[in-house]
């Protein structure tokens, strides 16, 4: 028995280890704090796709307000937030972005779509709470979702389909995007495998770079192959041809050393750039021959000790390095490809079957097809606020949110959406409308509304729609006209972190007005909930800091975010109140001789 009752203590240790091992929390700054291992504030990273890959199913990323900068990828089962000032206890305290404030920015600099989900998961995975801009790619320009993806209350703005984003396989143009020129629309193309094995350089072409800075602002790839036109290394260059359909392009050129530097020069010497990483993941996710490891020829020459020679790149030691011409190298092609905007489809985000889009504010995207979302299969966009988005086509097949039959636009506002002959181009019937308020003079299904029949300039009534505002006015025809039932139980509060379903409803769109609540005048005095977060089941207090309350007066009742009552207490219960069984948010409501005059969150766990 002895040995027995030891074994089941010791599977229980480990279970309760490998339990509190698969809820993580990882703490992300902008430069980082600490030792940069994520396992705190005063030791959080500072490279939030390291952290998110890093993290195991279950974990959570808390990522404080800042930029981050680049193209980051979802990873199945890991749950990031953001909108943290970075001392934060609990989630509960963070702010949304509607707020204003904390304002967590992931940004792609115009060479990276910002998030990417690459593989369907097994489980649902949110990002929550950050601006999503500048982002480009060939679909999902902002976002590209798959099933069980999720984008939650969220800004996508800035964003453009129809560029090709680095770590884009082009399986058209024969490889994989490192590098775009938006200004001359074009985009810099790596094989997906070597040229042969290793080959001597042969020759080298005029103008050396013999020091290690010349030769990183080198970027003349295609002239110096031109002027290696006898040598070795150019012979077999010619003699390569893609994959189908790709073998027509005979435009491959070796890459400059300062071509290659972009894939390990980040600031710092000696560091792979997210450029290498997105390429990369890009080679081996498609089955095609990985950089890692090998030694490849530049067509940059050098001059060293009289000696002819050429700089090369080291994938084992990230560096560029001079090498004689008669020593050995692979060698990788590149070539260049045009692009046109009026291909893409889903400015802001690219949805597939499974995937959900939660709470959003969708404004100022651009692409040909879907400007503001492309979805296709079985998605929900919920609660989200669709406005100010521009087409690049003048087709009047061309809608700011493209869906097909099983796509449910639910509780959203689609309205101010421009094609490129300046028509609107909101309603699309091709999919499913339930309690949505769109710009149009068609005939809506019955329970939504059609904000073209309004007399008013701003059919939604939003605050102001020139600053981008896409708050509701309090007298909005969209207040607590949506449909509570449509709401998930995630979605607990709208953009700006107001209580989501209030006593008089839900609003349709991203925002509810800061009057939901129901309470017509909401007195200033300062309620204290301690502890908070409290233990579910455990028992609470709460100090009405007013010594002008009559306790028998006071009444407090609990509520959950859908507004099920959890308990009314008299005022003199409140150094003791008893919390739901349930983890959750939940509203404390103080009334005042049967008046609301004041509401509190507070968490259970």
């Amino acid at each position: 028995m002895m040995i027995k009752k030891t074994l089941y203590t010791g599977m229980f240790l480990v279970m309760l280890m490998m339990s509190a091992q698969a809820q993580r929390i990882w703490f992300v700054r902008e430069n980082g704090t600490g030792n940069k291992d994520g396992s705190s504030w005063e030791n959080a990273a500072s490279d939030l796709e390291k952290t998110v890959q890093q993290a195991s199913a279950s974990d959570t990323v808390w990522v404080a307000a800042g930029i981050y900068t680049g193209g980051f990828t979802m990873k199945d089962g890991v749950q990031v937030l953001g909108g943290f000032s970075g001392h934060e206890s609990a989630a509960i305290y963070r702010k949304l972005p509607g707020s204003g404030q904390n304002q967590t920015i992931l940004d792609g600099n115009n060479r990276f779509r910002v998030l990417t989900q690459a593989v369907t998961f097994s489980q649902p995975t949110a990002w929550d709470g950050f601006i999503i801009r500048n982002g480009v790619a060939n679909d999902g320009g902002g976002v590209y979702l798959r099933s069980n993806g999720i984008l939650r209350r969220s800004v996508v703005t800035g964003n453009t389909a129809g560029i090709p984003a680095i770590g884009d396989y082009l399986t058209s143009e024969g490889g994989v995007v490192f590098h775009v020129n938006s200004a001359t629309k074009k985009a810099s193309i790596i094989a997906t495998a070597n040229y042969g094995s290793n080959y001597q350089i042969g020759v080298t072409g005029s103008n050396p770079k013999n020091t290690l800075a010349d030769a990183m602002l080198d970027l003349n790839g295609v002239n110096n192959t031109n002027a290696l036109t006898a040598g070795r290394a150019v012979q077999v260059l010619k003699k390569y041809r893609a994959e189908a359909p790709a073998q027509i392009h005979e435009d491959w050129y070796i890459p400059s050393a300062g071509e290659w530097a972009l894939f390990i020069t980040d600031s710092e010497k000696n560091k792979n750039t997210q450029v290498f990483e997105k390429v990369e993941e890009s080679l081996i996710r498609n089955n095609k021959t990985p950089l890692s490891g090998q030694r490849f020829w530049s067509s940059t020459p050098v001059v060293q000790n009289g000696m002819q020679g050429a700089w090369n790149i080291n994938f084992a030691t990230k560096e560029l390095n001079a090498t004689n011409i008669w020593q050995f190298n692979r060698i990788r092609g590149v070539r260049t490809a045009g692009y046109t905007i009026d291909t893409g489809k889903g400015g802001a985000v690219f949805a597939t079957t499974g995937s959900k889009i939660e709470g959003c504010l969708i404004y100022n995207n651009v692409s040909a097809l879907g400007y503001a979302i492309c979805a296709r299969g079985e998605i929900d966009i919920v609660n989200s606020t669709i406005a100010g988005n521009i087409s690049q086509s003048a087709s009047v097949n061309s809608y700011a949110v493209d869906g097909n039959a099983s796509v449910r636009l639910l509780n959203s506002i689609v309205t101010g959406n421009l094609n490129a002959a300046s028509n609107a181009s909101n309603f699309y019937n091709g999919m499913i409308h339930l309690s949505s308020a769109i710009e149009t003079t068609a005939v809506l299904p019955t329970g939504n509304i059609a904000l073209g029949a309004v007399s008013q300039p701003n059919g939604a009534g939003f605050v102001d729609v020139s600053v981008h505002n896409y708050q509701l006015k309090e007298n909005s025809i969209c207040v607590s006209a949506g449909n509570t039932s449509l709401v998930p139980a995630s979605l607990n509060t709208d953009l700006a972190g107001n209580l989501r379903i209030g006593t008089s409803g839900v609003s349709i769109g991203a925002f509810e007005p800061t009057t939901v609540s129901g309470i017509d005048n909401p007195t200033t005095d300062i309620v204290s909930i301690y502890p908070n977060p409290v233990k579910a089941g455990s028992y609470f207090n709460i100090t009405l800091l007013n010594n002008t309350y009559n306790t028998d007066d006071i009444r407090v009742e609990i509520f959950n975010v859908i507004g099920v009552s959890y308990g009314i207490y008299s005022g003199d219960e409140l150094n003791r109140i008893q919390s739901p069984a349930e983890t959750g948010i939940y509203i404390l409501r103080i009334s005042e001789r049967g008046k609301a005059s004041n509401e509190q969150r507070f968490i259970v766990h």
